[in-house]
């Protein structure tokens, strides 16, 4: 199989917008055919969806939910969205094109999409992909795909930083797009998720305060 594409939810009245956009993001379907989306929810599937695995888990974190979905995907790539986000259309096609030429020139690279809105996604003056599109083996080869020693946000920044430390290149592709709104005040200020969210930022600091001066992105 070509992709899976994993998407974590626990909202059953929203989930099938980002589901719905998986389908038109992949426009170059005489090329890119064989594909999957891996849904990870704590509810049973409400409604007949093709192209789709459900799988139930108890709620344990999105992290949590993405390695379970990561340990069964089929795909050669693996692209993880979530239920706040959607795809512009051709949007997965572009990644897994560019990474396709990517590896034709023996290049080890992690793809992502141009983030709308923009967004300093950085830490310690390193940039970080929040959507990675990358190869199984190559996640594989540099620990993993994200770490289930965290719980929320920060295994994003820390998976680009273990790229980054092995020399795999991190590319932004401007002409795939993912909507999403991202708001780290809001997500800190929820009550079920900011002890969690301290609690990953510790484990975060602990590796890679070495690389410089922390700040949250803003």
């Amino acid at each position: 199989m070509q992709l899976s594409v994993i998407l974590p939810t626990i909202r059953p009245a929203q989930f099938q917008r980002s589901w719905a956009s998986v389908g038109p993001a992949i426009f170059g379907q005489d090329v890119l055919t064989d594909w999957e989306v891996i849904v990870v929810s704590t509810f049973e599937c409400p409604v007949a969806l093709p192209k789709t695995r459900w799988l139930v888990q108890d709620r344990r974190g999105v992290m949590a939910a993405i390695k379970y979905g990561y340990d069964q995907a089929h795909g050669e790539y693996v692209f993880t969205l979530n239920d706040e986000s959607e795809l512009d259309p051709g949007s997965l096609f572009t990644l897994w094109e560019a990474a396709e030429q990517a590896r034709a020139r023996g290049e080890r690279a992690i793809h992502g999409p141009r983030h709308d809105p923009k967004f300093d996604f950085s830490y310690y003056g390193r940039p970080f992909l929040p959507f990675p599109f990358a190869q199984k083996s190559l996640l594989d080869s540099i620990g993993g795909y994200f770490d289930p020693a965290y719980q929320n946000f920060y295994a994003d920044p820390d998976l680009s930083l273990r790229a980054i430390k092995a020399n795999v290149a991190l590319r932004t592709v401007k002409e795939s797009v993912v909507r999403h709104a991202n708001d780290m005040n809001a997500i800190g200020h929820r009550e079920n998720v900011a002890a969690s969210l301290e609690r990953d930022r510790a484990v975060f600091r602990y590796r890679w305060d070495h690389l410089g001066e922390f700040r949250d992105p803003s």
